[in-house]
């Protein structure tokens, strides 16, 4: 039986020790910049719908935007405003998409709701989605806006392998 020598031991353990205590410490740092970019975007989403619910509240229906702003692809941003049932009054853009289901729909008219919709044959992005129902004259609205996860899904993809590379250089 032959045994190693301490050096070769030490050098194990060692090796071990900071495998775990980096990939913990990358696995944290993970996790908090996905928390953070979430947060971010579902701050950035509210603003949003409370601009657009201003709007809704103090302009004619007529005179609200529907047209998306020039430096984003049509599908990474969208805001609509719908009646209680689905119907849509003013969008952006993709008017005839429906970006929430039945379901959500009647959450949205009661109250706020976050959903995650992934990408299809109607929208090729995948979005996180902002509804709140909005009181402006004498009816209900539902103030819908959305924002691309594809940057968040990018930006999370090319961190790891940062991590990953920093682990590996770490070892080595």
């Amino acid at each position: 039986m032959s045994r190693l020598p301490i050096r070769w031991k030490l050098t194990l353990a060692f090796t071990l020790a900071l495998t775990i205590v980096l990939t913990a410490v990358g696995v944290f740092l993970h996790f908090q910049l996905s928390t953070d970019v979430d947060h971010e975007i579902e701050r950035d989403l509210r603003t949003r719908a409370a601009q657009l619910s201003g709007l809704l509240m103090r302009e004619p229906i007529s005179s609200l935007p529907t047209a998306a702003a020039e430096q984003l692809e049509p599908d990474e941003t969208i805001a609509q405003i719908l009646t209680p049932t689905g119907g849509v009054v003013a969008a952006t853009a993709y008017a005839d998409v429906q970006l929430l289901t039945p379901e959500q729909l009647r959450d949205a008219a009661v109250g706020e709701v976050f959903v995650d919709r992934p990408g299809d044959q109607q929208l090729d992005e995948s979005l996180r989605i902002f509804a709140m129902p909005v009181q402006a004259r004498d009816e209900t609205f539902i103030v819908v806006v959305t924002d691309s996860l594809d940057e968040r899904s990018q930006t999370l993809t090319s961190t790891l392998g940062v991590e990953v590379v920093g682990l590996l250089a770490a070892l080595i």
